[in-house]
């Protein structure tokens, strides 16, 4: 258990952090560019990095709660909005 604790808590640190650091960087990129193409490019990028970005916040809503019996289980809350 303690291994999932571990990647549940820390992956969105790790994977989140740097997603947000590109996406404000290809928002700086869609500013400058003009070429219709690249534009594509980077548009979609963002939309793939808002994605990412969405499964790391339901990672990091997935919490381990004790049940009655002190085991642990896992517990995911899905919002849709």
């Amino acid at each position: 258990m303690e291994a999932k604790d571990t990647f549940v808590s820390m992956t969105p640190l790790e994977i989140g952090n740097p997603l947000n650091s590109e996406k404000e960087r290809i928002d700086f990129l869609l500013q400058l560019i003009k070429d219709y193409e690249y534009i594509l490019i980077l548009r979609n990028a963002k939309i793939s990095g808002n994605i990412l970005l969405s499964l790391v916040d339901m990672l990091d809503a997935l919490k381990l709660k004790p049940d009655k019996n002190g085991n642990h289980a896992w517990k995911l809350t899905l919002l849709i909005l």
